[in-house]
C-alpha cells in the first residue's frame, strides 16, 4: 500500500512523490518558457497608463519589476483602487473582451505583455500552459477573496451589503 505524500515525510522528499514534484516543476518551467516566447517586454514610467478602462482586452501582463495599480475612474475624477500588482504577479487577464479597469504604473515599471490570441493558441497546443494559467487564475481568485474579506466586507455586520 502506498503512503500519501505529506510535507516533511520521507516519501515527499524521495521516491514517487519527489519525482512527481520534479515533473510538475519541470512542466511549470516548460510552460513559462513557452509563454516567454510569445511575450514582449514593455517599460512604463510613473503614472503612465498601461491600458484604459473600456479598452479592448487583447493582452495580459506579468510584472517584471516595479508596481502597478488597477483602478476604476469615478465620475468625480477620483480613483477606486482595485489591486496593486508586484513582481511576479499577473493582471489584465482578458476574460471579457473589454477592460473593466484601467492599469497604471507606480514608478518605473517593466512588464511582459502576452497577446491574447497567441496565449489562446498555446493553451490549445500545450496542456502545461493551460494548467499553469489555470493555477495562476485560482491564486488570483484566492487573493481577491482574501482582500475582500480583509477589507471588512465579509464581516457578519456587513451581511449581504458586500454584494
Amino acid at each position: 500500500m502506498r503512503m500519501p505524500c505529506t510535507p516533511g515525510s520521507a516519501r515527499a522528499t524521495s521516491g514517487h512523490c519527489g519525482l512527481r514534484r520534479a515533473s510538475a516543476r519541470s512542466d511549470e518551467i516548460a510552460a513559462l518558457f513557452a509563454l516567454e516566447e510569445v511575450g514582449t517586454r514593455c517599460s512604463f514610467t510613473d503614472r503612465q497608463e498601461i491600458y484604459a478602462e473600456h479598452d479592448i482586452a487583447d493582452s495580459w501582463y506579468r510584472v517584471v519589476s516595479g508596481a502597478v495599480r488597477t483602478c476604476k475612474l469615478l465620475i468625480d475624477g477620483r480613483r477606486h483602487i482595485a489591486q496593486f500588482r508586484f513582481p511576479g504577479d499577473h493582471f489584465g487577464l482578458p476574460a471579457p473582451d473589454i477592460r473593466g479597469l484601467s492599469a497604471e504604473a507606480i514608478g518605473d515599471v517593466v512588464l511582459t505583455r502576452y497577446p491574447r490570441r497567441q496565449t489562446d493558441r498555446l493553451i490549445v497546443e500545450d496542456p502545461r500552459v493551460a494548467h499553469l494559467l489555470y493555477n495562476r487564475t485560482l491564486l488570483d481568485f484566492a487573493d481577491v477573496q482574501s482582500e475582500h474579506c480583509s477589507s471588512g466586507a465579509c464581516s457578519p455586520r456587513s451581511g449581504s451589503q458586500a454584494f
